[in-house]
Parts: C-alpha cells; structure tokens; sequence
C-alpha cells in the first residue's frame, strides 16, 4: 500500500471527497483509507480534540500544505506542495535539497535538459513518471533521430510497423498545429489524446528487456536485450548525483545496484550518443546520459526522479 497524507483543514479544502464523521488516525484506519486512496487521492489528515483524525480524500492540493508521501517500500518523503520534497528518508538515509530551488518539479525539466543535451524533449520526464507509476519497472532508451549505431549494442525482440511508430510525434504535431490562428481541431481533445498516447506507449516497458524511443518519440523496439559487453577494466568513469544536490561525485559501478542499471549504463558508455530512463522494481527511477567533457568521457547518474516526477 502507497500513499499520501497531506496535513490540512477540511475548511481550507473544497471540492474534496469528505467523511461525515472523520476517524482517528490509527494503523488500522491508515492501511483500510490508504488502499483506497492508492496514488489517486492523498488521506486528508487534521487534529480534533487533540489527536489525529483522517477527515476525507483529497482530489487535489493545494501549494503550502505539508504532504507526507509514502512513495514505496522503505522511503518517505515530506513535500511541501506546489514546491518540492523538504526531506527524503530512505533506508536510513535522509535527502535535503542542497538549496531551495534544486529539488522542485519546476527545474525538473531544466535538471533532465541539462544532463540529457539533444536528445532532451519536453514531456520525457512524463514517459518516465508513467513507467514508474504502472509499478513494473523497466528501461526506456532515448535514441538520435538520425543515427542508428545504436542498434549494435541491443538485440531487437519486438517492433511495431512503420505507420505505428509514430502516433505520439504525429498527435504532438497535431496539437503544435492547433495553436495556429483559425485552426478548428480542438486543443483540449488532442491534449487529452497525447497523454493517452504517451501514458500507452510507456505500458511497453513492463515486459522484461528494454524499450527504445527516438528523441521525438517514435517507437522504435521493445522487449529488447542490451548486448553491450562488461569490461571492467575498460569502463568509464562513473558520477553520480541526486536531484536534491547540486554536484555530482565519483561513484562505483557496482553502486549502480541490479541488472537494469548496469547494462543501461553500459549501453550508454558504449554508444556515447543516447540515454536511458531506468525504474527497477523497488521504485527507484534514474537518468542515464553520456558526457564528453572531460575529453576522457563519463557516466552521468541522476537519482531520486522518482521523488519529483509523480502527479
């Protein structure tokens, strides 16, 4: 069971699904609210006659309230709404962003811009949360649009035909069109059908293997093996941070953890060119990119997208 408790008064809720009489928050009362809520509602919490009650479900936030999210197995995350997690308690550990403007949604896309470079498209950072929320896992890989040397590090399981690869780019160019003066496609239904499309199209990821988007969205593979080779001796250097910090430090490969990460890292160490969004089953959500400077050449690690890209 994962879910939220958001700490506010039922009086400065409205529009919210609200208990007639609110219960005392117990264990009990958490788990029995808490399967209900899910991800789709957070347990409106407030203290009567000095203890705790749960007195609704909240359909929505709003900025300010002090939201405690349970965001899987072993981690809590305190977040302060419409701004960004405060603090991350994970398996003994505890994250703080470094300063009040690095860990937020609203430089998500800047932290992902940055590490990604070219191959960085608005709305990746959707992909990613979709994969993490349909609970499997998974690897996404991001490839150039104009080369496909990628294809010699992976063996391809599955492909969709031509006209299919590209549904999302051609909705996306749809509703770009639909902001031009005296176009009659509604923009809100074309919206509506690119998240659709978007959210589909990262349900590729929950079979086992690897599934890979050009940087414009088309479906190239899914089900896909990395075959890159581990040389350990021959590896990269490896630096990693978290969206909570502001630098990155040298880390072990074998810090990467399970098999998604490491062959993911080694695909992108071997192509230099691509990237890869990688969830594995106990909810950790990473970006995987390479950098050229220093001439050298390294691994770029982003950790902790999981505290930032969930709705």
């Amino acid at each position: 069971m994962l879910s939220s408790v958001t700490f506010a008064s039922p009086d400065e809720a409205s529009n919210q699904y609200r208990l007639k009489r609110p219960c005392p928050l117990t264990h009990e009362t958490l788990v029995q609210f808490g399967t209900i809520a899910g991800r789709d509602y957070k347990l409106g919490v407030a203290e009567y006659g000095g203890t705790p009650h749960i007195w609704g479900f909240l359909r929505a936030s709003a900025p300010d309230w002090v939201t405690a999210r349970f965001d899987r197995p072993g981690v809590l995350a305190i977040v302060l709404e419409g701004a960004g997690p405060l603090s991350v308690f994970e398996h003994g550990r505890i994250h703080r962003p470094a300063d009040h403007l690095v860990a937020n949604r609203w430089n998500l896309e800047v932290q992902l811009q940055h590490l990604l470079g070219n191959l960085f498209a608005p709305g990746v950072s959707f992909l990613a949360n979709e994969m993490w929320r349909h609970g499997s896992g998974g690897t996404l890989l991001v490839v150039p649009e104009d080369s496909s040397t990628w294809a010699s590090d992976i063996t391809i399981a599955h492909q969709l035909d031509e006209t299919s690869t590209s549904v999302l780019p051609e909705l996306q160019s749809r509703l770009k069109a639909a902001q031009s003066p005296g176009q009659e496609e509604p923009r809100a239904a074309l919206l509506f059908e690119s998240r659709e499309a978007a959210r589909q199209l990262t349900s590729f990821t929950r079979i086992d293997g690897a599934t890979v988007i050009s940087q414009s969205f088309h479906l190239l593979a899914f089900g896909s093996k990395i075959t890159t080779k581990d040389v350990p001796g021959a590896r990269p250097n490896l630096m990693r941070r978290t969206v909570y910090e502001s630098d990155f430090s040298e880390a072990d490969w074998n810090d990467l953890g399970g098999t998604r990460h490491q062959s993911a890292a080694r695909f992108v160490a071997a192509t230099k060119q691509c990237a890869a969004f990688v969830c594995s089953q106990d909810g950790r959500l990473s970006a995987l990119a390479w950098k050229s400077e220093p001439p050298s050449g390294h691994v770029e690690w982003l950790q902790g997208l999981e505290g930032l890209v969930i709705p």
